[in-house]
């Protein structure tokens, strides 16, 4: 079976992201990793020297106004978000 490919340039914008949760859960989320769209509170502080998988991604959850991660690998689809 071919690996799927996902174009996560999405990010960079608004983008919804259907991936599974450790515990098996179906998770849908409408997040950014672009800074100019979080709010001045919820900026990274830049202090943290935690290192994460490669296969993990942090994106900011714009409904729940707060930083979240999801693996790659477990990343159903992703695509851009249109506010229309």
């Amino acid at each position: 079976m071919a690996d799927k490919v996902i174009d996560y340039s999405a990010l960079g914008t608004v983008a919804v992201v259907t991936f599974t949760k450790k515990n098996g859960e179906l998770r849908e989320m409408v997040c950014t990793t672009n800074l100019a769209l979080v709010p001045a509170g919820q900026q990274p502080k830049g202090t943290s020297t935690r290192v994460d998988s490669p296969d993990m991604v942090r994106a900011f959850d714009l409904n729940k106004n707060e930083w979240r991660s999801f693996f790659r690998s477990n990343v159903i689809s992703l695509i851009k978000y249109d506010r229309k």
